[in-house]
């Protein structure tokens, strides 16, 4: 079960909702993303060996795909979210970011085999979340009330959650 906090605001004035990616999230990603790393340097110490213009090709590709995933869990995928009064303040391993709760235009759940909900706001990047999505209801049901376009509930079934 991921853990949900509803702590006072530092003014005293309501509360801030949070919710918190699985504790395994974050190192299991780090791990994962530097594994990566490792077989990238030492495939790449081989192609250079003599691996021909296809293991050159594939080494590339390796590191771009890399770099592109790299970018999207460190700066995009959010593994906490916080609503304080209207805005949603979400954290990133590198990054952080507030969307104002009226500007959200859309909360999508992805279909596949790892579900990822995405929020996505006017003038705004989208937000990505990835882990125990189920969960968000904490969040979301405050924000359907700040804005209808924000679903109270996603469900668990990977149906599209945009109204």
């Amino acid at each position: 079960m991921t853990p949900q906090h509803n702590e006072p605001t530092a003014d005293g004035v309501g509360t801030t909702l949070r919710w918190d990616a699985p504790g395994w999230a974050l190192p299991f990603t780090v791990a994962v993303l530097g594994l990566l790393v490792v077989g990238g340097a030492i495939g790449s110490g081989r192609v250079a060996t003599g691996g021909g213009a296809f293991g050159i090709a594939f080494i590339a590709a390796w590191w771009a795909i890399l770099a592109w995933n790299v970018y999207w869990f460190m700066f995009r995928v959010a593994y906490r979210l916080e609503l304080r009064g209207e805005t949603l303040h979400w954290r990133a391993q590198l990054a952080r970011g507030e969307l104002p709760g009226r500007s959200i235009t859309a909360v999508a759940v992805s279909r596949g085999q790892s579900p990822t909900v995405t929020i996505r706001a006017a003038g705004r990047r989208s937000v990505r979340v990835m882990f125990g999505h189920r969960s968000l209801s904490s969040v979301l049901e405050p924000l359907h009330a700040i804005n209808a376009a924000v679903p109270a509930d996603i469900g668990g079934s990977g149906d599209s959650a945009t109204k």
